[in-house]
């Protein structure tokens, strides 16, 4: 699916996780205000991100969870008007590539999705 950015976003932070299948990772912290369904986790190494809950079975904070899922944290930095093509949306983000190739999560709000 080809989007028209509404609203500039900068990558928040880097680098980014990247989790495979059978990580342990320390989750941290959920983030229930702005976006939902999001975790704060570390890996072994001490490299932290926002993982979706969907790539555990099971959360627990404070704990170390095992990932069911690869998972790849990047987001995209993009501007206005600026056209992507979607391939995938989770808990208020979606993954998309923009037309230089590059791909990473950008938030909907940013995004001109139709109501």
């Amino acid at each position: 699916m080809q989007i028209r950015v509404l609203k500039d976003w900068t990558q928040s932070y880097a680098p980014a996780l990247k989790v495979a299948r059978g990580d342990r990772l320390r989750a941290i912290r959920e983030d229930n205000s702005k976006w939902p369904g999001w975790v704060w986790c570390a890996d072994a190494s001490g490299l932290s991100g926002w993982l979706p809950v969907q790539v555990f079975d099971t959360v627990r904070m404070g704990e170390k969870n095992t990932s069911t899922d690869d998972f790849d944290t990047v987001e995209l930095t993009v501007t206005v008007d600026e056209t992507l093509t979607v391939t995938d949306r989770l808990n208020g983000w979606s993954w998309c590539r923009n037309t230089n190739g590059q791909s990473g999560w950008v938030p909907d709000c940013c995004l001109a999705y139709p109501d």
